[in-house]
C-alpha cells in the first residue's frame, strides 16, 4: 500500500500500523477485537473530517467511548491521533 492510500483511509492505516505484542510486532488490524473494529469504524468519518478530508458519511465531531480498564482506550486514541497527524491536509 502506498502513502496516499494510507493517508486517505484510517482503516488502511490500521492494517499497516505495527504494534508491539508478546509475539513481536503485528498489524493492529490483525490483533484488535471485534468491538475495537466497531468503535474505529464508527469514528473514522469524524477523524477524516478533523484531518480536513471530504466526508460524505454524516459524522459527529464528538464521541464518547466508555471501556473498562485495560481495554485499549489510550492506545486506540493514539493510533487514530497518529493517523490524523499523518493524513492532515490542514496547515
Amino acid at each position: 500500500m502506498n502513502l496516499l492510500q494510507l493517508q486517505a483511509s484510517p482503516g488502511a492505516f490500521r492494517e499497516a500500523l505495527l504494534i508491539d505484542t508478546d509475539g513481536g510486532p503485528r498489524p493492529l488490524a490483525e490483533v484488535m477485537d471485534d468491538w475495537q473494529a466497531e468503535d474505529f469504524a464508527a469514528l473514522d468519518a469524524g477523524w477524516q473530517r478533523a484531518a480536513g478530508q471530504e466526508v460524505t458519511h454524516p459524522c459527529q465531531s464528538r464521541a464518547w467511548l466508555e471501556r473498562p480498564r485495560g481495554h485499549a482506550k489510550s492506545s486506540d486514541v493514539m493510533a487514530m491521533a497518529t493517523w490524523a497527524l499523518f493524513a492532515s491536509r490542514k496547515q
